[in-house]
């Protein structure tokens, strides 16, 4: 089954609407196989049933049957073969034929789902085939005109890293390479002194810029303890402003002295992150 082709694009849309417009919908060869699969769903489930049920109901008889045959006095067991010929005139005997027949189509439904589900998974491949292509020509356009935005952080920049994922504790680290392809970082320690550099590669998922928007009175947010490279919780007391930075005051969580009282520390706005 080949592919539905993508139309030509219209001189009067975007390209941005022609990718949306073309990605959007399946294939109709493809939609009409994913249909055919999901209807004979419930007739095989009901032959099945209706197979089972028809076998069960047959050997129930002829055990019947082979039970109540008055067998002499002291006669050896009767072979399965014996035993079957002795039922042969029982009902169920009678009903063994339609049971064959109920798991005849049985098979036969499963067989042509397992055909329709084959040919629907080629016209799958084939279609995200040629959604990765679109998108990989959409890509190269917007590189092209320079409308792709590089979100990653760039070499040099200061974040918030995550060693263990899932732990909860970010700590300071520095870029040192960054792989758009991958997604891959390499980061440098920021805790780490000149004679024990320590370097991580970390997916993207790990690494936080650092420096959101200005935040607001009462917002969390995660800032590096003083004289750490450590991120902690906190919540936002004030912002100041210098010519040189943003400074934030925040109360940090569980940080309270010898009298309870939570005092408020000075943070620079880049050192703080939002999650």
């Amino acid at each position: 089954m080949s592919a539905q082709r993508a139309r030509p694009k219209d001189d009067s849309e975007t390209l941005l609407e022609y990718v949306l417009d073309t990605l959007s919908p399946l294939p109709n060869s493809l939609k009409r196989h994913l249909e055919h699969v999901s209807s004979l769903s419930k007739p095989c489930a009901e032959a099945q049933a209706r197979a089972k049920q028809l076998e069960e109901d047959t050997l129930a008889k002829v055990a019947a049957a082979v039970l109540d045959h008055p067998f002499p006095a002291g006669s050896a067991v009767p072979s399965p073969a014996a035993l079957a010929r002795l039922a042969l005139p029982s009902p169920g005997f009678a009903g063994l034929g339609e049971a064959r027949g109920a798991r005849g189509e049985h098979r036969a439904l499963c067989q042509e789902r397992l055909e329709a589900a084959l040919q629907g998974l080629g016209g799958l491949g084939e279609h995200i085939q040629r959604i990765d292509s679109t998108l990989d020509q959409f890509e190269g356009f917007l590189r092209e005109t320079g409308f792709f935005e590089n979100k990653g952080a760039k070499p040099g920049d200061q974040v918030a890293i995550q060693l263990e994922d899932g732990n909860g504790e970010w700590v300071l680290g520095r870029v040192v390479q960054h792989n758009q392809d991958t997604g891959m970082y390499q980061i440098l320690d920021e805790d780490a002194d000149s004679a024990n550099i320590k370097t991580y590669n970390l997916p993207e998922s790990a690494v936080m810029q650092l420096g959101a928007a200005e935040p607001r009175k009462g917002e969390m947010l995660n800032c590096v303890y003083p004289d750490t490279t450590s991120f902690y919780p906190a919540t936002v007391a004030t912002v100041r402003k210098t010519a040189a930075s943003t400074v934030v005051y925040v109360k940090f969580h569980d940080d309270a002295d010898e009298m309870g009282v939570v005092h408020e520390k000075p943070v620079l706005l880049k050192h703080t992150f939002k999650l």
